[in-house]
C-alpha cells in the first residue's frame, strides 16, 4: 500500500462516517417533527395560554362585580333594617 492508497482509504472512511451521521441526523429530525405533530394534535382541544388568561381575567372581573353587588345589597338591607 502506498501513501496515496492510505489517504484514499481514510477519505472514503471519513466520507462513510459523515454519510452515516447525516442519515442519522435526518432520521432524528423526522422523529422530532412527528413528535411535535402528535403533541399539537393532542393539545388541539386545549386552550392556548392567551385565551386562558383572558378567560381568567373575565371570570375575576365577573366575581368582583358580584361581590360589589352583594356588598351594596347587604349595606342597603342593613340601612333598611334600622328604619
Amino acid at each position: 500500500m502506498s501513501t496515496l492508497d492510505i489517504k484514499d482509504f481514510i477519505g472514503i472512511a471519513i466520507s462513510g462516517i459523515l454519510g452515516i451521521l447525516w442519515w442519522d441526523i435526518r432520521g432524528i429530525r423526522n422523529e422530532r417533527e412527528a413528535h411535535k405533530t402528535k403533541i399539537d394534535e393532542k393539545f388541539k382541544g386545549y386552550l392556548k395560554e392567551e385565551k386562558h388568561e383572558l378567560l381568567c381575567e373575565n371570570a375575576t372581573l365577573r366575581f368582583e362585580a358580584k361581590v360589589d353587588n352583594m356588598k351594596n345589597e347587604i349595606l342597603e338591607a342593613i340601612k333598611n333594617n334600622h328604619k
